[in-house]
């Protein structure tokens, strides 16, 4: 997008508005809740025991190469829940996050569902959020169009295109 070209503003039918607000409440929740857990193990924001305490986590819990897990989990939650939350890269951050939730439910939490028994209940709903976001887009109210990236496609029409 170059400098010249104006910023045009959303226009949507009520049904589209209500669909794209909708998608927005769920980045924005998820992203947040993202971003939090995701700081906690990277920096010890929000009382978290930052990143020593996350690899010496992922070492007890049989992880290979337990530092680099530690990164990249921390890094798909704390990045890619900003990147959900904005609308901007949204599909490659909710494949990011789905990806992180599957593995905290089922590596982590998978001896029980429920939360109350330290179960998948949590991740497993954020992560099937986070699926719900990569195969529709991030709707119309998204950094990606402000910035002119382009209409957001569904899952299908990449795939057919």
């Amino acid at each position: 997008m170059s400098q010249n070209t104006p910023v045009t503003p959303v226009k949507c039918e009520i049904q589209s508005c209500a669909a794209s607000l909708g998608l927005l409440i769920q980045r924005l929740i998820v992203g947040y809740v993202m971003f939090f857990h995701g700081s906690q193990k990277l920096f010890g924001w929000f009382g978290g025991g930052g990143f020593e305490k996350t690899v010496g986590g992922f070492d007890s819990m049989g992880f290979p190469m337990p530092k680099i897990m530690a990164a990249l989990a921390g890094g798909a939650e704390c990045f890619g829940g900003i990147l959900l939350a904005i609308g901007l890269f949204t599909r490659p951050s909710a494949f990011m996050i789905f990806f992180t939730m599957m593995v905290a439910s089922f590596k982590v939490h998978g001896g029980a569902f429920s939360a109350r028994d330290n179960g998948m209940e949590y991740p497993l709903t954020l992560g099937l959020v986070a699926l719900g976001l990569l195969l529709t887009g991030p709707g119309k109210l998204a950094v990606s169009r402000l910035l002119g990236l382009g209409k957001a496609k569904t899952l299908p029409r990449l795939v057919m295109s």
